[in-house]
């Protein structure tokens, strides 16, 4: 008996010990992640529905782009997502030819670096071409980013670190610190 505890116990921390991020829906419940890309893949799929929390609870490297689609699109379907980091000060890192967060139509979406001295958010992209970090585009609307540290690399003179791009929309975004 004592030796099937230890396994069960194990087996817990080995699944939690490389999750990244805890994603929140009433649905679910809490899932964990091992990076941003596939947390956002599992709310464009339609796993979590409704009002969704995302917690960044270690830092973490990706290896592309973590995108959002709006609600709607496909099997994605919530009303309102937050992204914040919990436990501490977490950075994200990468090397993007593209932007690290990509919000492709979606609404309502905070990252919310809080920065109260025990946890904060930063955004670090080491990509020197198009390395921007935040994009919205195609109707990204009403939508916030603050208290986010957001660092680029890039040295082309038309991508910002946060760029806004489309033919529509895009609007009611609320980009603060």
């Amino acid at each position: 008996m004592h030796r099937q505890l230890l396994f069960l116990l194990f087996v817990l921390l080995s699944l939690t010990g490389f999750s990244q991020v805890q994603v929140y829906s009433s649905n679910t419940g809490n899932r964990f992640y091992s990076n941003l890309i596939q947390a956002f893949s599992a709310i464009n799929s339609g796993t979590h529905i409704g009002a969704i929390s995302v917690s960044i609870t270690s830092s973490h490297s990706l290896t592309g782009t973590a995108t959002l689609v709006a609600s709607g699109v496909s099997t994605a379907n919530y009303t309102s997502i937050t992204v914040s980091p919990s436990g501490g000060n977490i950075t994200i890192s990468g090397s993007s030819n593209g932007p690290m967060v990509l919000l492709n139509g979606a609404d309502n979406v905070t990252i919310n670096g809080i920065n109260n001295g025990t946890n904060s958010l930063a955004f670090t992209n080491s990509n020197t071409s198009q390395g921007h970090v935040i994009q919205l585009t195609n109707g990204a609307s009403n939508n916030t980013i603050t208290r986010c540290t957001l660092l680029s690399s890039n040295t082309v003179d038309f991508w910002g670190v946060i760029t806004l791009m489309g033919n529509t929309g895009n609007s009611n975004n609320t980009i603060t610190y």
